[in-house]
């Protein structure tokens, strides 16, 4: 019987398919397999992002795509979505998503992923709901294959709609691409396998057999035993590597976001740097951040902009300090306006132009503080490293205006 395993991120019923049920992160190595079934039905087309143009998970396709890469012998079934929504916008603080989006108008992203799995080639699609006949059954399907693909050397046609004979299935080497429903119905993906001859009714072979030795039998298994551990401890590292690589990506983000999602990410390492609890700050779209410690107030804006730094942006932050002072007429804690702002966001840090002495004098004279996301970014490295302390961090920043520099704090 042939050997299946199935890799997905949602949950199934194992009674479903005869196979293994595996989520990514929990993937064998696919030549363990005659038949791997990767579904991408559900459970990544998600982002906490602002924007609907990325998936969180992206570094689990990465790792199956690798493994992808170095398989010889099995078969291997990419199941594609139907139109579901992608749901995207979850703010720092937020337990859900805020924003959703059909995936038919979201497209690129669906073939970009598709395309960095396969290491091949990205699939053109398009929406047309169609149903195709696998064996006496007809499966539905939201979106087909654009038939410029038949031009790539070694892609073929595996399955067409009924009536319209647009194309559903296509196989390159040994993957095949489906966006069939595979997963509507419990025989769908079984049927399929026959259908397209990657299985067959064939005697099972019964329990004990398994337990039956035959010439080297005993030494390939110690073997496979042996490697699969290896392979299961260097996957978990990778895995580890991986995540952390993220978590640095997404701190250093900082070099070239812009709006919601630069906001975002610079009051979390202000969050941390500082330990304000950020629960206290109601945002009603004056300043984009306001830290009320014991003997301070940090009051600013964070900016992600293609120009260097302009006047308003020094005065914008300024104007931030004074509407604080005047609603807190008496207040006696020290108010600093920060201007946290990255700058020629679409400029390789290197080529980034000097700040105008004349920005650098009027923030001086407007007691504002001039943060350039890389230099903001070397803080809080310094922060993570302890070699700034909460209380350090404070002190630079309420005591210095202009532009802060590296030096200031080394």
């Amino acid at each position: 019987m042939q050997k299946i395993q199935l890799l997905t991120e949602m949950n199934l019923d194992p009674t479903q398919c005869p196979s293994n049920i595996k989520s990514f992160e929990r993937a064998e190595s696919f030549d363990d397999y005659d038949i791997n079934v990767i579904d991408l039905t559900c459970g990544i087309w998600e982002t906490i992002g602002s924007t609907p143009d990325e998936i969180d998970d992206f570094f689990k396709i990465q790792n199956l795509a690798n493994m992808l890469k170095v398989s010889h012998n099995s078969k291997t079934i990419v199941v594609l979505p139907q139109n579901i929504n992608f749901l995207f916008y979850k703010p720092y603080g937020y337990s859900k998503y805020k924003r959703k989006v059909l995936l038919m108008e979201n497209l690129n992203l669906v073939q970009e992923v598709v395309g960095n799995l396969i290491n091949a080639f990205k699939p053109i699609l398009s929406y047309n709901r169609t149903n195709t006949k696998i064996e006496d059954n007809i499966i539905y399907s939201d979106f087909v294959f654009a038939q410029q693909l038949l031009n790539i050397k070694g892609v073929q046609v595996v399955t067409k709609s009924n009536r319209s004979s647009l194309i559903t299935t296509i196989v390159f080497k040994n993957v095949y691409l489906t966006t069939l429903d595979l997963f509507d119905e419990s025989e769908n993906l079984i049927n399929f396998l026959k259908h397209i001859g990657l299985i067959t009714d064939q005697q099972i072979a019964p329990e004990w057999f398994e337990n039956v030795r035959f010439l080297d039998d005993n030494d390939l298994i110690e073997q496979k035993t042996k490697n699969i551990t290896e392979q299961e401890k260097l996957e978990k590292e990778l895995l580890c590597l991986n995540k952390k690589l993220d978590v640095n990506n997404y701190y250093k983000s900082i070099l070239y976001k812009s709006g919601p999602e630069l906001v975002d990410v610079v009051n979390k390492m202000l969050q941390e740097m500082l330990g304000y609890d950020p629960s206290k700050f109601q945002d009603i779209k004056k300043e984009d951040f306001l830290i009320e410690l014991e003997k301070t107030v940090f009051v600013g804006e964070i900016k992600g902009i293609s120009t260097n730094v302009k006047r308003d942006n020094i005065s914008q932050t300024e104007h931030h300090q004074s509407e604080y002072l005047d609603a807190h007429d008496g207040i006696n804690k020290k108010v600093v306006p920060l201007l946290i702002i990255n700058r020629q966001r679409d400029k390789s840090i290197d080529k980034r132009d000097k700040i105008n002495d004349d920005i650098i004098k009027l923030a001086i004279r407007n007691e504002v503080l001039i943060i350039l996301a890389e230099t903001f970014l070397k803080i809080y490295e310094h922060f993570r490293q302890g070699k700034l302390s909460q209380q350090k961090i404070e002190e630079l920043l309420k005591t210095h205006t202009g532009l802060l520099e590296e030096k200031d704090f080394y």
